[in-house]
């Protein structure tokens, strides 16, 4: 039996944990939630708890912010391997680039809808299996991408691919 993901959220705003925690628990994944950065990092890095898989993060908290806590992830040796997304209502050019030069995965803007989070979370965790699978310095990565590029894109419907029409 393999083990459900684990994801915390971490908001200053309950109806975001609680919103978050409904649609991830209703499609099969574990829970935990912290209201701030600071209990986020306690939770992180109290071994008796189980470790998360995934990160969502809010930007803006009292006390400690969410680029702090990020910054603080990313410079833990133990944590750093966590993808983070961050959860928000801020989205200009400088708080991207900012959240980008800090190492987060991706980026949600709030208010979503329940599939665009679904979606992201797969594609992040996908992403993160995938580099933990080739390593952050494996030259299998070149391998990777070319194959990536060059793989005919199906259609979903019939299994054909996309601009040939031919069977993949």
């Amino acid at each position: 039996m393999s083990k459900r993901v684990r994801i915390m959220v971490v908001d200053d705003e309950i109806i975001t944990i609680k919103t978050c925690e409904f649609i991830l628990q209703k499609n099969d994944y574990d829970v935990v939630s912290a209201t701030s950065g600071l209990r986020c990092l306690n939770y992180l890095r109290n071994p008796q708890n189980p470790p998360v898989d995934l990160i969502l993060l809010d930007i803006e908290m009292p006390m400690l912010n969410g680029y702090n806590t990020l910054s603080s992830i990313r410079q833990s040796k133990a944590l750093k391997h966590i993808p983070v997304v961050f959860l928000t209502a801020t989205a200009t050019p400088e708080t991207v680039k900012e959240a980008v030069r800090l190492g987060v995965n991706s980026y949600i803007k709030k208010p979503f809808m329940p599939q665009a989070l679904l979606d992201r979370v797969e594609q992040v965790l996908k992403e993160s299996a995938m580099d933990n699978l080739m390593g952050e310095d494996d030259e299998g990565w070149d391998i990777y991408e070319q194959i990536k590029t060059n793989m005919p894109e199906k259609d979903g419907k019939d299994g054909k691919d996309k601009k040939s029409g031919n069977d993949t």
